[in-house]
C-alpha cells in the first residue's frame, strides 16, 4: 500500500480516507513494521480514525493483522464544525 502512495503523489491531495491493511507481527520477509507504516501515511497528512481486526492467532490471543482506517484530519474539523452548528 506504501508503494501505492508513492506513486499516487499526482493525486494524493485529493484522497481524503484510506483503507489499508497493516500486519501488527512480522509475518512476510522484509515487510514494514506497523509502526514505520503508519508514520508513512501520516507523512502523507492522514491520522488513523479506526482500526478493525482482519486476522487474529486464537492460540496465542492476539491480532496478526488489522484493517486501518485513515482520514485528512481538515475533513473531519469540517465535518464537526457543521454537525456542532446543528
Amino acid at each position: 500500500d506504501l508503494s501505492v502512495m508513492e506513486g499516487a503523489q499526482s493525486i494524493l491531495p485529493k484522497i481524503l480516507a484510506l483503507q489499508t491493511e497493516l500486519s501488527l507481527h512480522n509475518i512476510y520477509h522484509g515487510m514494514q513494521s506497523f509502526i514505520d507504516s503508519i508514520a508513512r501515511f501520516q507523512a502523507f497528512g492522514f491520522e488513523v480514525i479506526d482500526f478493525v481486526t482482519v486476522n487474529r492467532d486464537m492460540d496465542e490471543l492476539c491480532a496478526l493483522e488489522m484493517d486501518c482506517i485513515m482520514a485528512r484530519k481538515p475533513a473531519w474539523q469540517h465535518a464537526s464544525d457543521s454537525s456542532s452548528a446543528r
